[in-house]
C-alpha cells in the first residue's frame, strides 16, 4: 500500500479584519500504509494552526490515488483533540469537510486513523492506494 500524504495549501481573501492562513505541524507523510494488514490499523497526528491575521473557514479536502477498490475498503477517521469526528468513511468517500472557523493563532491537533477491516479479502492483496490531504482556509 501506498503513502498517505498530508500537503497544506495557504489560502485567503483579505477582510477589513485580515486574512486567514494555514501552518501546519510537521511536513511529508502522515503515515505510511506500507504492511497494513486485515483488521489492524495506524495513525499519525498533525496540528493545524490559523496562522493569519483573521478569523477562518477551514477545510479538509482529499484527492485519492491508486486502486479506487481498496480505497474504497479503507476506514478512515479525522478527529480533533476534543475526540470530536470531523470524517470517518471509506478513503475514497472524503471529497471535502469543514472543520470550522478558527480565530488567529488558533490550533487544532488532528488524529488521522486508517483501518483496514478485518474482512478484508486477499483480493486487495499487491494493491495501492494514496491520499493528499490538503487544509485549506478562506478568510471568514
Amino acid at each position: 500500500m501506498a503513502l498517505v500524504a498530508v500537503h497544506p495549501v495557504l489560502g485567503g481573501v483579505g477582510t477589513p479584519e485580515g486574512s486567514a492562513s494555514v501552518s501546519r505541524s510537521g511536513s511529508g507523510p502522515v503515515f505510511d500504509l506500507a504492511g497494513l494488514a486485515p483488521g489492524h490499523n495506524t495513525s499519525g497526528n498533525v496540528r493545524i494552526a490559523n496562522a493569519g491575521s483573521g478569523p477562518g473557514n477551514f477545510v479538509l479536502s482529499a484527492a485519492v490515488s491508486g486502486d479506487p477498490k481498496l480505497a474504497s475498503s479503507l476506514v478512515l477517521t479525522v478527529a480533533d483533540e476534543t475526540g470530536h469526528v470531523a470524517y470517518r468513511g471509506s478513503l475514497a468517500g472524503l471529497s471535502s469537510e469543514t472543520l470550522g472557523t478558527f480565530a488567529p493563532a488558533e490550533t487544532h491537533t488532528y488524529k488521522l486513523s486508517v483501518a483496514l477491516p478485518g474482512t478484508a479479502g486477499n483480493e486487495l492483496q499487491g494493491l495501492s492506494a494514496g491520499a493528499s490531504f490538503t487544509w485549506s482556509a478562506v478568510s471568514a
